[in-house]
């Protein structure tokens, strides 16, 4: 693996800077890495790629010193975590919440979102070099559809902007019972909301045959099957649309 590629995250709870776990997009070593993986796994002979939850940087991350130095170049703004997020707090399950963010984290959000989107479509050119007919579907939050603000902010994601990439399919995670509990929504009212993000998806995407709704057939906490009723529910709530 590329050395000393790491993104750097800020840590809310003791204010500090962590290395994180994922591989930062500044350091050009990861950039050709990935491109060279892109095209060993096409030269494999599979029919398609789909780019899961990789392409994608969260609300504390990457602080590493080329990503800085970069931000600073082009922006001319210092990336200071002061600056970035008014009062940070823990809600009851333990997770960090900012309700509020400064003008500098939009623009270092919509620039971290700029900087992944450029990437993805080194990638996917770089995959349909390999072979002109694989099909690339990515990956997207629900978040980038029902509350596309929130996605920008935690996950420097845009669907909206992805739609100038040269993708084949922009898969969805439509996942009703994951949206349900973290929505607080009843049964009736997380049928609908896929149903809403259907809807909604069909005015930004011109070619409805792009969209690849991805349904929950699973619960994660149980691992039990879901139960053919209500599977049924979210497949009829996507087909009316």
């Amino acid at each position: 693996r590329p050395s000393r590629a790491k993104a750097v995250s800020y840590c809310f709870e003791t204010k500090s800077y962590t290395p994180g776990s994922s591989w930062s997009i500044f350091d050009p070593s990861v950039k050709s890495r990935l491109v060279g993986l892109y095209q060993d796994v096409v030269k494999t002979g599979v029919d398609g790629i789909l780019i899961q939850d990789d392409l994608i940087m969260y609300q504390n991350e990457d602080f590493s010193a080329k990503a800085t130095a970069r931000f600073l170049e082009e922006t001319g703004k210092r990336l200071d975590p002061k600056a970035l997020y008014g009062t940070v707090f823990q809600d009851a399950e333990g997770h960090w919440c900012v309700p509020e963010y400064s003008e500098t984290f939009w623009l270092w959000a919509s620039w971290k979102n700029e900087q992944l989107l450029r990437l993805a479509r080194k990638l996917i050119l770089a995959a349909k070099t390999e072979n002109p007919d694989i099909s690339v579907a990515m990956n997207f939050m629900y978040e980038s559809v029902t509350a596309p603000r929130n996605a920008l902010a935690w996950l420097s994601q845009s669907l909206a902007e992805a739609t100038t990439l040269p993708i084949d399919y922009f898969a969805i995670m439509a996942y009703h019972r994951q949206i349900r509990k973290e929505l607080r929504l009843s049964e009736e009212d997380a049928y609908n909301k896929v149903a809403h993000m259907t809807n909604r998806l069909l005015k930004w995407i011109e070619d409805p045959h792009q969209i690849l709704m991805k349904v929950q057939m699973t619960d994660w906490k149980t691992r039990q099957e879901i139960p053919p009723y209500e599977a049924n529910q979210v497949f009829r709530r996507i087909n009316q649309q």
